[in-house]
């Protein structure tokens, strides 16, 4: 994706508090996706969302198969489903289980994060118990993302986070408070050095250059070889991580602070692995590989395995069980040496220990587990009779001697890092060291490249090859590359690629010669390690057991061994060449004769300081027997006066061995003896790891259980905090509002009421329980139980005012009560206090019925107008005085009155200031035509009422009729 970072988050028991601390201190935009996994209770829904949504601005909300993850959003792992993540995408999966032992949910997740956002990819590991997230984690670090861990001291359980912590690969170890802020500044600090031209390239080679000096002073390893690519992001993530923007002031901190530079070599040595990582791959491997490395195998062949780059030996000892249950199927029993080999001491030893988190249960397998490994305080041991197998040793490709006569190699996380010049010398490093028919095995990103005449694919999906014999059949080792470095610099092989035909003929011609006529040998330096083979040495040396070792004298057979060691020693103290003759070697009844030569070497001057051992044959190869028979026959006669003492002897001879026989059968008898006793205790000692192992499986399943229910405990004490909290703010609602409140249960019992109500029900604390109809009620008419029934049969609300005996009055309001899941489960009895609002409205009665009596007695006529100028009432005058009804006139606008007589502009003009402006109108004459009567004059006097609540108010007309001289 790239443009913008995913934060993953682990969290299990007690991880809720974390998380609230982590999300509270979250900015709402910071260019990041966050996704919470956590280990939640089977079957039970989570209310996570809602918790946390309290502490952040961002969206929170659980996920759902297919969720495409933006920036600035929370995302949650459902219950019963575990997360992936690809394209961006988010993909939801049942719970994978490995040996009845829980999931791995945190593991899954950030595996899938680290394959999908590379160094975009952010892992964070909160409270947990168990070591799930470290695998994960592990990932991360690998693909150049940033890696940051709660503080062991103050997480709640310690053990995800101590765990992620012992792998030496998390980047921060903080208080849950400073995550979030040391995310935001390495998103900062990565994001401007991804931007591109944010730094010149030659800068950053130039600064690069120095970097990898100053490394290879300190560490004796070199990356000059590694890909540009690689270089520059694993040290713009250290760039980021020190909040360093320049890559010549990141050089002058690396200076000043060794710790640093250790850093950096660690992160140009993190290896992504994992038992049985990829299993298609090994599938190819079993199907295709072991069955043709075995077949028609003598015991006295051992398989003989390599595994350069092997990290913390997952991916050796992982071959190693394959090949074990490949032999017992085939029914192959032969010797096997897997040798593990990296620049990383603390990897190795780590291999060596054989110890490894309980979370590899998914990876490796319930039988597997079973029969390899051992469950010792939360780890997996391996078992010793795997553990013999493999032998791990420091080693650097570019520099130390390889191993010889493989059958396999395996190297499937090294030659991606390393560039073209580096990966081409390492292929012929690979073909020498496997034997004919050798099987070479890749990463699914690596290749041969252009050595495809060296080898032969055999899957090409697989990446699975197989050693080809050398162009004329021969192939030079490139002994020039453990050389000095300015030889090494020199070196170029095999360098007759380039060379004319002529030439190239000439010298394979020469290679040919050597190889069949030059005597077996081998080059040792003063140390007596092997530099380079030549020849057939098989009948002289092979490889020991146990530990890799290049000395010669460990690797030499019995018989050859202490001559051996003679030789080289008197060619070193006397700087001279030895040769023993006649001696013999053995191995499988047959026996060859040679001489041993041994030459210190003075040209040319690389090979200074090396000394030549050389195996002269004398002849053929003969059985045993006969060679000792045919020495017998070609002895001299003896002697007649020496017969009886040679007899006398061969006797004595014979009953020295018949005794020296016995003696052998009685030890055999009882170390037979002990070898069954030894059995016997070993079966108890398995049957007891096979309790102890189902104790701890128990152990572990009660811890998960736990696990589970702290994280559903802080789930409801969350939950009950927020209940408590609204009943709080309910309880003072209802106390706030002085409402009378009775919850009735569906047998019209009280179930709770609020204080307000004991005005109107005599109540007490020791009344819940008790049915309504047993209580005594000061409400004049006592039916609540008839009203409440009929509400509840009917699930239709009651309202009436009731009085007191006291004279107060209520409005009661009786209503079906509800539960969440929309059942009836009862009444509510709702009263409120409105003495104060009847004794208003008796007053307003009042106040209106004197008023109407007054308008009634006035004898002259009145109008009441609202602002709209529309007759509101008129009094019984007016109605006499213009022969009209309330019907033809309330309702009506004053202009429409009798036949629109009073509609004129002056009128309208009069009114409109009454209302706006307050004034007055007095004695303004009008005039209308009455049927009966004739043309009238009349006064008008009009008045604004100031109504309260009514911001416009009302106009009150009043006509006075004008007799006599003043009419006119």
């Amino acid at each position: 994706m790239g443009d913008f970072y995913v934060v993953g988050i682990g969290a299990s028991a007690g991880g809720l508090g974390a998380l609230e601390r982590f999300f509270g201190h979250v900015p709402s935009e910071d260019r990041a996706a966050y996704v919470v996994v956590q280990h939640l209770a089977r079957g039970k829904e989570s209310i996570m969302d809602s918790i946390l949504q309290k502490y952040t601005a961002m969206p929170v909300a659980q996920a759902r198969d297919g969720m495409k993850v933006e920036p600035d959003h929370v995302y949650l792992n459902p219950p019963d489903r575990e997360l992936e993540i690809k394209d961006g995408v988010l993909y939801l999966f049942p719970p994978v289980e490995g040996d009845g032992r829980p999931p791995q949910p945190i593991d899954r997740f950030l595996r899938s994060l680290a394959a999908d956002m590379k160094d975009f990819a952010i892992g964070v590991i909160l409270s947990g118990a168990g070591t799930d997230g470290t695998l994960g984690m592990r990932a991360v670090k690998g693909e150049g993302g940033f890696t940051v861990v709660q503080d062991p001291r103050e997480a709640e359980y310690d053990g995800m986070p101590r765990s992620a912590v012992d792998t030496g690969l998390v980047d921060e170890v903080l208080p849950v408070e400073q995550i979030p802020g040391k995310i935001l500044e390495f998103i900062g600090q990565h994001a401007a050095l991804r931007e591109e031209r944010a730094i010149p390239e030659e800068a950053f080679r130039a600064a690069a250059r120095k970097a990898f000096m100053l490394v290879e002073k300190a560490t004796g390893h070199d990356f000059t070889h590694y890909k540009e690519g690689t270089v520059r992001r694993r040290m713009a993530r250290r760039m980021a991580i020190n909040r360093v923007d320049d890559p010549e002031e990141y050089v002058r901190l690396l200076q000043g602070k060794p710790e640093e530079v250790n850093a950096l070599f660690q992160d140009m040595l993190i290896g992504v692995t994992n038992f049985f990582r990829d299993r298609l791959a090994f599938e190819a491997l079993e199907k295709k590989v072991l069955p043709a490395i075995l077949k028609g195998r003598s015991p006295d062949n051992p398989v003989r395995i390599w595994v350069p780059g092997c990290s913390t030996g997952e991916e050796a000892y992982s071959i190693a069980m394959v090949m074990l249950d490949a032999m017992e199927r085939m029914n192959v029993h032969v010797p096997l040496q897997v040798f593990g080999t990296d620049v990383d001491p603390e990897a190795i030893e780590h291999a060596r220990t054989g110890r490894y988190s309980e979370n590899i249960a998914q990876d490796v397998g319930p039988e597997r587990l079973k029969t390899y490994f051992s469950k010792e305080n939360e780890e997996w041991q391996v078992k010793s009779h795997l553990r013999e197998k493999a032998v791990f040793a420091v080693q650097n490709l570019s520099k130390d001697p390889p191993f010889s006569q493989l059958d396999l190699i395996s190297c499937r996380n090294v030659l991606i890092y390393m560039d073209e010049e580096l990966q081409g010398k390492l292929m012929l490093i690979f073909h020498y060291s496997l034997k004919k028919g050798g099987f070479l095995w890749l990463g699914t990103s690596e290749t041969v490249g252009s050595n495809t005449d060296l080898f032969a694919p055999v899957d090409v999906k697989q990446k699975i090859f197989r050693r080809r014999e050398a162009p004329g059949g021969v192939h030079a080792y490139p002994l020039e590359m453990f050389g000095r470095a300015e030889e090494r610099a020199r070196a170029r092989m095999p360098e007759f690629r380039g060379e004319k035909p002529v030439k190239r003929m000439a010298r394979m011609a020469e290679t040919a010669i050597l190889e069949h006529l030059a005597p077996a040998s081998v080059l040792v330096n003063e140390r007596h390690q092997a530099l380079y083979f030549h020849g057939e040495t098989e009948w002289f040396l092979s490889p020991p057991r146990g530990e890799a070792a290049y000395d010669v004298l460990k690797m030499a057979r019995k018989g050859v061994d202490m001559k051996l060691a003679t030789a080289l020693h008197r060619a070193q103290t006397k700087g001279e060449t030895v040769v023993s003759e006649g001696l013999e070697a053995r191995r499988d009844g047959m026996s060859l004769t040679f001489d041993l030569v041994v030459k210190p070497l003075r040209e040319p001057e690389s090979l200074e300081g090396t000394y030549l051992v050389a195996f002269r044959l004398r002849g053929k190869p003969e059985r045993t027997e006969e060679k000792e028979k045919r020495e017998r026959e070609q002895k001299a006669p003896v002697p007649e006066a020496d017969r009886e003492r040679v007899a006398e002897l061969e006797k004595e001879l014979q009953g020295t061995r018949e005794y020296l026989q016995s003696t052998v059968e009685e030890l055999e008898a009882s170390n037979e003896e002990l070898r069954s006793a030894n059995e016997e205790l070993q079966s108890m000692n398995e049957e007891l790891q096979s309790t102890n192992e189902e104790l701890e499986t128990a152990k572990e399943e009660m811890q998960s259980q736990n696990e589970e229910m702290d994280s559903l405990n802080a789930e409801l004490e969350s939950k009950v905090n927020d209940i408590s909290e609204a009943n709080s703010d309910l309880q003072n609602l209802l106390k706030s509002t002085e409402l009378g409140v009775v919850f009735l249960d569906a047998d019209f019992r009280i179930k709770r009421f609020t204080p307000a109500a004991t005005a109107v029900l005599s109540l007490i604390a020791s009344d819940v329980g008790r049915p309504l109809g047993d209580l005594k009620s000061k409400i004049v008419d006592n039916r609540l139980v008839e009203k409440a029934r009929r509400v509840l049969d009917t699930l239709e609300k009651y309202e009436e005012q009731v009085q007191t005996e006291e004279g107060e009055w209520y409005g009661m309001r009786i209503t079906p009560y509800r539960t969440v899941e929309n059942v009836i489960d009862g009444v509510v009895l709702t009263f409120v206090h409105i003495t104060h609002v009847k004794k208003a409205e008796q007053e307003a009665q009042e106040a209106r019925a004197v008023a109407e009596g007054i308008v009634e007695t006035i004898r002259e006529p009145l109008l009441l107008l609202d602002g709209d100028l529309t007759v509101r009432s008129a009094n019984p005058a007016f109605y006499r005085m213009f022969h009209t009804s309330p019907k033809k006139t309330r309702g009506k606008n004053v202009c429409e009155l009798g036949d629109r007589q009073w509609d004129t502009p002056e009128l309208r003009t009069l009114l409109d200031e009454v209302l706006s402006k307050d004034h007055p109108v007095e004695d303004f004459r009008v005039q209308y035509d009455f049927p009966e009567t004739g043309r009238r004059t009349m006064l008008l006097n009009a008045r604004k009422v100031h109504v309260k609540g009514r911001e416009a108010g009302l106009i009150l007309l009043a006509f006075q009729e004008v007799t006599g001289e003043h009419a006119q």
